[in-house]
């Protein structure tokens, strides 16, 4: 009887034995599986982010050249006032001329 229940508890440490190693096996396994889905899941964030640099540096692009059409515009207005400004004083030139002359504007 002495000799069954050795055997007994000889087995079961040998089941424990085969379950720690199992549940060793299972944690492994789990963390490779953690592992791989973080790899995934950053991989993901990853493409997300250079879709995002891609669409700024877009933008950034579309602004610079909508800043070089605005300087370009401000350039053209700035002519035109000084045009502007050039035809008022001759405008104001001619008509103290015609004063001048006695003839009226």
């Amino acid at each position: 009887m002495y000799s069954h229940l050795y055997d007994m508890c000889r087995n079961i440490e040998g089941v424990m034995n085969m379950f720690s190693k199992e549940l060793q096996i299972m944690d492994h396994n789990t963390a490779t599986y953690m592992i791989d889905e973080l790899q995934e899941e950053l991989d993901t964030t990853k493409e997300q982010l250079d879709t995002t640099k891609e669409q700024l540096d877009t933008t950034k692009e579309q602004l610079d050249t909508t800043k070089e059409q605005l300087d370009i515009a401000n350039s053209m207005n700035l002519k035109k006032d000084d045009t502007i400004s050039s035809q008022a004083e001759e405008i104001i030139r001619l008509k103290q001329l015609l004063a001048d002359k006695g003839v009226e504007a």
